[in-house]
């Protein structure tokens, strides 16, 4: 998501800096608006 990083540094900097929680992503049905479900990216 967004621009790649710059340097390793920077790349460290994003990575560090994102939730130690992870993320959810909605999961949506054939009509793309009813959110069947939701897989969760990260974390543990």
């Amino acid at each position: 998501d967004g621009e790649l990083p710059k340097s390793p540094e920077e790349a460290i900097a994003i990575q560090n800096s994102r939730s130690p929680g992870g993320r959810d992503i909605p999961l949506y049905d054939v009509d793309c608006e009813t959110v069947i479900g939701v897989f969760h990216v990260g974390g543990k």
